[in-house]
């Protein structure tokens, strides 16, 4: 897992009990949902993290 806030990256190691699925948090107030959830969905139906 990691953390950028303020600048700085952190880097935490997690062990998770059980199987987790992946996730990405965006904090801020300048992003747009639903451009995000559609630049999202087009990476999965195209299997690349290009353009994000």
């Amino acid at each position: 897992m990691f953390q950028f806030a303020y600048r700085q990256l952190e880097l935490l190691p997690i062990q998770p009990q059980g199987e987790v699925q992946d996730v990405a948090v965006f904090t801020g107030e300048h992003y747009s949902k639903n451009e995000l959830e559609r630049k999202l969905e087009q990476c999965e139906s195209n299997l690349c993290l290009e353009n994000l």
